[in-house]
């Protein structure tokens, strides 16, 4: 998975690309309900089964 965050500073796009590597048994996806316009569509969410 990369996370990505890139902004505008002073005319210039700078930003950052981070790698993560999940190793779970479950995951998902969960559709982001929000007004703001640069939240977004989908966020990850990771399911864990419980322990007996």
């Amino acid at each position: 998975m990369n996370i990505v965050e890139v902004r505008e500073i002073n005319g210039r796009l700078e930003g950052r690309i981070v790698t993560r590597t999940i190793d779970l048994p479950r995951s998902g996806l969960r559709k982001v309900e929000s007004m703001n316009p640069r939240a977004p569509a989908y966020e990850v969410i990771a399911l864990r089964s419980a322990r007996p």
